[in-house]
């Protein structure tokens, strides 16, 4: 396990690794033992060169969900993360600045993007875009369940999913616009268990 996910270049170096969900980072290779009791592990690193995800539907990229007045603007960076059914996720996320406000969500596939559907109700239906309304300093808690059945009764089987890091902001109603996201780096502790 290393500890620091700088972005390294992909195959013949055009994307680099944890652009997209096509070439995530392998958050367990890139980990080391957490500095805070409540996680196992954790990770630090840059964040992506673009933002090529955004699950609230306010610049036209995927998995264009549907929030008003909120959007994942920042720099993202993209880690796969294995798990069995009935496991637990759980991560904090703080972004450099700490005056960043973090966001993070899971991606339950790439082609075509979509966001974990646990409950039926299509690529959006469970929600799984979570970020901190703070002011000062900014931490992103939360805790992931993956199922042990699906949407039909049936079970589900080990798979991969892929934890987008990113940053959120709030709509500046009177312009019509958002800030220009400030973070460049991230602080990620985690662990499994179950």
């Amino acid at each position: 396990m290393g500890g620091s996910a700088a972005g390294s270049s992909g195959a013949g170096g055009a994307t680099p690794l944890g652009e997209t969900c096509e070439d995530p980072l392998d958050l367990v290779a890139l980990s080391s033992a957490s500095s805070r009791a409540a996680y196992d592990f954790e990770v630090s690193g840059s964040l992506g060169s673009t933002n090529d995800y955004d699950p609230t539907g306010q610049g036209g990229l995927p998995p264009n969900c549907t929030f008003i007045g909120q959007a994942a603007i920042g720099r993202d960076i993209v880690f796969r993360v294995e798990l069995k059914p009935g496991q637990r996720f759980d991560y904090s996320l703080e972004l450099d600045p700490t005056s960043a406000r973090p966001a993070a969500f899971l991606l339950a596939g790439c082609s075509p993007v979509a966001m974990p559907d646990f409950d039926g109700n299509g690529i959006c239906g469970s929600d799984e875009y979570q970020w901190d309304s703070c002011i000062g300093v900014c931490e992103l808690t939360k805790a992931f369940t993956y199922p042990t059945l699906n949407a039909n009764g049936q079970p589900n089987v080990t798979r991969s999913f892929f934890l987008v890091v990113d940053e959120y902001a709030s709509k500046d109603f009177s312009t019509n616009t958002f800030p220009a996201p400030t973070a460049t780096g991230y602080h990620l502790y985690w662990k499994i268990s179950g």
